[in-house]
């Protein structure tokens, strides 16, 4: 009797443990399930806060966010400055955003903080102003911001930046560049140098890769073929900052 009952006990005790652990598992399923899922409170306007996220892919999606009650929706969008494409994206995401909260403000970099004066464009004729636009766009000189805003009759921009520390900004930019400009034979020298030495020693994909990038073009189909033949000869696409900032947003 006395062994009987150890063994049972052991038995009963076996399945008190199966018992526990699988609760076990179950709460520890239930807390990464949980942990996994970005903080998203659902407010009000909740089913409209979701709707804005269902823009064309073509032109962009959403990499991260959160919506908190009660807190203002800021929504920012990376910029790739003077590629044409991605400014006509940025066109097409303001102008989808526009209808969806009227009213809403577009802010950008390099304006004074409050609202950017754009009556000079304005005061163009429709037609003559939509080909300069138009054309200034194509050529990177125009950002998505403020095409957006000179289409539509009372568009509104505002700059955000802190005027004297982005003039100390682009100072600084302008004597670095003055440097450059300074020192540009000798850096001519060591670029053909170090051509010279890649067609020399460098493997043939790499070879390639090289000719690749020197061709003048940057339109998309450049950044994608590029992206491409990154990953094909295993070269990092970090040493390409541009090309992996366009690959990071499409």
């Amino acid at each position: 009797m006395k062994g009987g009952y150890s063994l049972h006990r052991v038995v009963n005790c076996s399945k008190l443990y199966r018992m526990f652990l699988k609760a076990a598992i179950i709460l520890v399923a239930v807390f990464f399930v949980v942990s996994a899922c970005p903080p998203y409170e659902m407010h009000a306007s909740a089913a409209r806060d979701r709707a804005s996220m269902d823009f064309p892919s073509a032109v962009g999606r959403v990499i991260a966010g959160q919506v908190r009650a009660g807190a203002p929706m800021v929504i920012h969008i990376q910029d790739f400055h003077c590629n044409p494409q991605t400014q006509s994206n940025i066109v097409a995401i303001i102008t989808h955003y526009r209808k969806l909260f009227p009213g809403c403000r577009v802010l950008v970099e390099g304006a004074p903080q409050g609202i950017v004066d754009l009556a000079p464009m304005r005061t163009l004729p429709d037609e003559i102003r939509e080909r300069t636009l138009m054309r200034m766009l194509g050529a990177g000189t125009l950002g998505g911001g403020e095409y957006a805003a000179l289409r539509e009759e009372q568009g509104r921009l505002y700059g955000i930046e802190d005027w004297p520390t982005y003039q100390r900004a682009v100072e600084s930019y302008r004597s670095l560049a003055s440097a450059r400009i300074a020192v540009s034979g000798e850096l001519d020298g060591l670029i053909s140098a170090a051509h010279t030495i890649a067609e020399r020693d460098l493997s043939g994909r790499l070879r390639r890769l090289n000719r690749f990038i020197a061709q003048p073009s940057r339109d998309g189909r450049w950044y994608a073929e590029l992206s491409g033949l990154c990953a094909a000869y295993g070269v990092p696409l970090y040493r390409y900052p541009a090309v992996a900032t366009w690959a990071r947003i499409q």
